[in-house]
């Protein structure tokens, strides 16, 4: 992954992924992620949940979208895109999705409990 900026890490087109070491726990509609690294708690709320679980397998930001925008009909869908852009966004910078490498032999994350 190129360190270039926002594009990179929320996707740019790639498709994204979990990073691996986190263990997920639901609360309501809340999920808490806790890093094995250094026991980091980490909040999502309902949107960074659902984007959470369906990237249990990789995906890119479009398809996200377009996930989002199915189960929240009546939302525009450039409303939902730009939300989920955010999310994304917000997501990779907690360090809990990363791009998937480009190229032979790259390693899937380890699913966590949801």
């Amino acid at each position: 992954m190129s360190d270039s900026g926002a594009s990179d890490r929320d996707g740019g087109g790639g498709r994204l992924r979990r990073v691996a070491g986190l263990h997920a726990t639901a609360v309501g509609d809340d999920l808490f992620l806790v890093r094995e690294a250094d026991r980091e708690i980490i909040h999502l709320n309902a949107t960074a949940r659902a984007l959470w679980q369906a990237l249990a397998e990789p995906a890119t930001a479009a398809e996200l979208s377009d996930l989002l925008a199915s189960a929240y009909e009546g939302a525009p869908p450039a409303r939902v895109a730009a939300d989920v852009q955010a999310a994304l966004a917000e997501m990779s910078a907690l360090g809990v999705i990363e791009a998937v490498p480009v190229g032979p032999a790259a390693p899937a994350a380890t699913p966590s409990a949801e």
